[in-house]
């Protein structure tokens, strides 16, 4: 025994050396004279490891877990063979079993934690990091790493006081300082997330990421300008970053500069050809003038095509267990990241309120970055809710299919935050898309999109890999806000010169608009116009905008510009100021529409070809307004420029107020009842359908 306890320790001696081929050679002899030795079969298997030859380690491995099952080290280091080898789950499994066997051991909690963060189940990292945080306090890497965890779960909030204990031990930590910016800008305080991100990229200059992240901050406190200078220098050091190009495309498209955002957009799906940048790329085509419906349609289907490629939804047979039934109570269930202070909300929320519950269990499924009191509002209104933030794709799409959810409606599309691999993936047996996205998400997995036959027409062209289900009195339910301000009546004729206004964001503002409104003024003399949107608080977007006014031919006196209002009810309140209010084309407002007639504001839209030019007729049509509808530019200008001579009192004012209160557009359970009735017939057809869906 004493000569192979000597053995034994020269072994080591040469593994901590280096010398590698000679501790194997003893380790080797030794297990061969002790094959039941549990430790001999490991250190085998270490050595294997260390000299590149996992598979060996692995065997070495799997015959030293059958000596001696229980014990924690050799279930850790075959989990980091078979990671080196590709078989994740495998890993996951190895590191449970350890965990389950050693729950309190601070070495196997953090191993299992960092293997699940980095494949995707950040929420049960996040969880087991807090556990090994509690166990040993004073060690800050379960702190930063349970912050950055939250982080990606979207609880800024609770991340917080993780990151800054774990800071006050490693004050330079660079990812906590980065996960403590971003937590910070999650709770809307943009300026403590400046701070952070500024002293992030101090410490790195070369760093691409620290410098994107400090451009999104910029983006987020206001600074355009600022953020496009950032972001612009960290593409130059990393132009193979996908997320880099769509970072820096969304802060050019905030000012208005729409090609080089496309361009950008474009560079990251080339090198990411299935990533974000490519959705964001579709998004933007709906902004520019220069792209027609059967070329944007076609950009959609081809995405949804190459997306979909290398995903394999669930096969009919996973549905085999929902039993067909065409009157049952349907289970219906909204993804999206939006459930929070967001135009989505203002349509989503009056449905969850009004559906049927004896017809229809409402599931809201949630992928939030940040929560607010709007989220918690909706929370309360659903019946059950589901937070898929934090999960993958799979992990999500089995939470839906669990959850057993008849009907999945998705409310993003090809915006941010989207789960648009969820749908892919077909997590339901009936899948649509409704409000958040004006077109087809070019799924084929997608089954519906819900739309009317104003701004879908049925003469129209085929521009949706969806069914179209047309609702028959509008797609849209819009609740006002209720801390709107009452409706600031205007004087009426022809004594004072009139004041048009546009609300919608800048990226909506096209050549051919600009063109029109200049039109519009030159028609009716004195008039003004005023432009209100987010991005005017930053004095480089107001400059580039005033640019492109005057080069478009409106006359830099006649235009005021205005930044955002802090509160939502000052934002409606400067409608007041406002006469009659000019839609955007070829991509029309929503919220803006809304918004400005229920202030008492007539709105002018020109009904273009595609959803995204048909959402203000549609909005019109529901509120009995049909004839503030342009068929063509000239009508748009003539309906303007009409309006500001007459301004007649019933499409202004509070009689305006009343005639929308009343109207389709505001009528919520007649709504939810249109919605009920295509959903049934939705799920009929699936009952209908040969085998299991």
């Amino acid at each position: 025994m004493a000569d192979i306890d000597a053995r034994h320790r020269a072994a080591n001696e040469h593994l901590k050396a280096g010398r590698v081929a000679e501790a194997g050679r003893l380790f080797a002899a030794l297990a061969a004279e002790q094959p039941d030795n549990a430790t001999f079969a490991y250190m085998e298997a270490v050595v294997a490891r260390a000299g590149g030859d996992l598979n060996a380690a692995i065997s070495h491995l799997e015959r030293a877990r059958s000596l001696a099952p229980d014990r924690g080290s050799i279930l850790t280091l075959l989990a980091h063979c078979r990671l080196a080898c590709g078989d994740k789950a495998a890993a996951i499994d190895l590191y449970r079993t350890a965990h389950a066997l050693a729950p309190d051991d601070f070495a196997v909690t953090m191993g299992l934690a960092d293997l699940l963060f980095d494949q995707n189940g950040v929420r049960e990292a996040a969880d087991l990091y807090g556990r090994a945080a509690a166990r040993d306090p004073d060690n800050p890497d379960p702190l930063w790493k349970r912050g950055v965890a939250l982080v990606r779960c979207g609880e800024g909030e609770a991340a917080i006081p993780f990151l800054e204990r774990a800071l006050q031990q490693i004050p330079d930590h660079h990812n906590a300082i980065m996960a403590l910016g971003e937590a910070y800008s999650m709770r809307g305080q943009h300026d403590e997330a400046l701070v952070q991100f500024r002293r992030a990229a101090d410490m790195r200059p070369d760093s691409a990421a620290a410098l994107s992240n400090l451009g999104k901050a910029l983006r987020l406190a206001g600074r355009l300008g600022e953020a496009a200078e950032v972001v612009g220098r960290a593409v130059a050091m990393a132009p193979d970053d996908p997320g880099l190009r769509q970072r820096y495309g969304l802060i050019l498209q905030n000012q208005g500069r729409l090609d080089e955002a496309i361009a950008q957009y474009e560079a990251g799906q080339r090198a990411d050809p299935r990533g974000i940048a490519g959705t964001n790329s579709l998004m933007a085509m709906h902004y520019h003038p220069g792209f027609a419906p059967d070329e944007i349609a076609d950009a959609h289907k081809e995405w949804g095509a190459r997306f979909g490629a290398e995903i394999a939804p669930a096969t009919p047979t996973v549905f085999a267990a929902r039993p067909k039934d065409p009157v049952k109570r349907l289970k219906i269930g909204y993804l999206s990241p939006d459930f929070r202070r967001h135009s989505v909300s203002y349509f989503i929320r009056p449905l969850l309120e009004r559906h049927d519950r004896e017809k229809v269990e409402v599931h809201a499924v949630a992928n939030l970055a940040t929560r607010d009191a709007v989220t918690a509002e909706i929370e309360s209104v659903v019946d059950r809710w589901h937070d898929i933030r934090g999960l993958s794709d799979d992990q999500a799409a089995d939470l839906i299919r669990d959850a057993g959810i008849d009907i999945l409606v998705d409310l993003a599309g090809h915006t941010g935050e989207n789960r648009l691999g969820v749908l892919a993936r077909r997590a339901a047996p009936v899948q649509a898309t409704y409000l958040g996205y004006p077109n087809t998400t070019g799924l084929a997995a997608v089954d519906y999109r819900i739309s009317d036959a104003v701004a879908d027409p049925p003469d129209g062209g085929t521009w949706h890999s969806e069914t179209l289900v047309r609702l028959p009195n509008g797609f849209l339910c819009y609740r006002p806000a209720g801390d709107a301000p009452p409706v600031g009546e205007r004087a009426t004729g022809a004594g004072r010169a009139a004041t048009f206004g546009c609300f919608n964001n800048i990226a909506k503002i096209s050549a051919p608009v600009i063109e029109s409104w200049a039109g519009i003024l030159r028609a009716v003399p004195g008039s003004l116009l005023v432009l209100k949107a987010t991005s005017l608080s930053d004095e480089d977007t107001r400059r580039r905008t005033m640019d492109r006014l005057t080069a478009g031919g409106v006359a830099r006196d006649r235009v005021t510009l205005r930044p955002p209002a802090k509160a939502h009810r000052d934002h409606l309140a400067a409608y007041r100021d406002i006469d009659v209010a000019l839609d955007t084309f070829p991509y029309n407002g929503t919220t803006t529409t809304c918004e400005a007639l229920w202030m008492g504001v007539p709105v002018v839209t020109f009904a273009g070809d595609g959803h995204v030019g048909r959402v203000g007729a549609s909005i019109l049509t529901a509120a009995g307004l049909s004839g503030l509808i342009a068929d063509d530019r000239d009508g748009y200008v003539a309906a303007a420029v009409r309006l500001a001579e007459r301004r007649e009192r019933d499409v202004a004012g509070s009689a305006l107020r009343a005639r929308v209160a009343g109207s389709a557009l505001c009528d919520e359970a007649g709504f939810a009842r249109d919605l009920e009735a295509a959903y049934r017939d939705m799920w009929r057809r699936w009952c209908a359908e040969d085998g299991a869906g």
